[in-house]
């Protein structure tokens, strides 16, 4: 996309351009057993590839063959979850749901950045990131009526992340160090005295703790 504004104060006309180009692809496979009366257990696998590029030139002005900055990066994106469970029907009034996931996502970043018409501010950069998530999640449904049912989930999760990079003349590798931890309580009531009435209340609590470091 292009577009131009002018200068405050002056009759200079300037133009900004960006672009970004993409492709990707989602394969998806699932896995589900149900040979146990009552009793059912499932695996899934997820993958979110994507590729593309991007182009910016944050200024230009045609009147005096000026630029500003250029930024020219290409980006790798993948996201993989990988997902195992079962449902249990207790009773006619009692359901269990558990899993256990991980989230694997890597992001690699390479390009080069220019600062005005100059070759010679042309800086190369790029960088890795990967963050990885392991976590459980667990559903209990409670129906001690037709128009009444109780659902409680719990949701626990630990995530490891680190970057390495450099940024221009910087050749040695910068390692960001990132741990996180969640945990999620919610409650869930759905009432209907009638089928034109329905009441639902919910609530959730949610604790999230996060530690970062910085070495060179």
């Amino acid at each position: 996309a292009t577009f131009g504004v002018l200068t405050a104060g002056a009759s200079t006309f300037t133009q900004n351009w960006a672009r970004l180009s993409q492709k990707g692809s989602t394969p998806v496979g699932e896995f589900r057993y149900t040979g146990i009366k009552n009793f059912a257990f499932y695996a899934n696998v997820s993958s979110s590839d994507t590729t593309g590029d991007e182009r910016k030139l944050s200024s230009y002005i045609p009147a005096t063959l000026t630029t500003g900055d250029y930024v020219s990066p290409s980006v790798t994106e993948k996201h993989n979850v990988y997902t195992a469970g079962f449902n249990w029907k207790m009773t006619n009034g009692l359901s269990l749901r558990s899993e256990v996931y991980t989230k694997r996502n890597t992001e690699d970043v390479s390009g080069s950045d220019r600062s005005g018409n100059n070759p010679a501010n042309v800086v190369f950069n790029g960088y890795t990131l990967h963050l990885n998530y392991t976590g459980t999640k667990v559903t209990v449904v409670a129906k001690p009526a037709d128009s009444l049912s109780f659902t409680t989930r719990y949701v626990y999760e630990r995530g490891k992340g680190n970057t390495q990079g450099a940024y221009g003349t910087n050749v040695n590798p910068i390692f960001d160090t990132l741990s996180s931890e969640m945990m999620n309580l919610g409650e869930s009531i759905d009432f209907s005295p009638v089928r034109s009435v329905y009441f639902q209340v919910s609530g959730n609590m949610v604790y999230n703790r996060s530690e970062e470091h910085t070495s060179e």
